[in-house]
């Protein structure tokens, strides 16, 4: 059902944002895709979507899988190895996963495992 020109203006910055966060990843080298399930294709493209969801959170437009289907926020990080694949984006691109904890937005997973590790450490980046 796309039509040319269907991306609409509240749409294009996440769209770029998705791609940034391809190129940042290969930029640092931290680009290293492996198969995840819930339609993502690879690890890659669950980093990009999370965030470009994040943004989108943040604009107040509704967040969607990859496969653009809505689900619910509050169990994101219980799929699709969404844990391990965010705990490796804290250790692959530490800066921006510490930046994007601190994005206090209705769906931000990464923020949540930031404030669940910092209880666990005391409170210790």
């Amino acid at each position: 059902m796309f039509l040319k020109n269907s991306i609409r203006d509240s749409d294009a910055d996440g769209v770029l944002l998705h791609e940034l966060v391809h190129a940042s990843r290969m930029m640092s080298g931290a680009d290293e895709s492996c198969t995840v399930e819930g339609g993502y294709g690879n690890s890659e493209e669950f980093y990009a979507n999370t965030i470009k969801m994040i943004y989108r959170s943040e604009t107040g437009l509704p967040v969607y899988d990859y496969k653009y289907r809505p689900f619910e926020p509050g169990s994101f990080l219980d799929r699709n190895m969404a844990r391990v694949l965010l705990a490796e984006l804290r250790t692959e691109q530490q800066s921006l996963f510490l930046a994007l904890a601190k994005v206090d937005v209705g769906f931000n997973p990464i923020k949540q495992l930031e404030d669940a590790r910092r209880k666990l450490v005391g409170g210790q980046l």
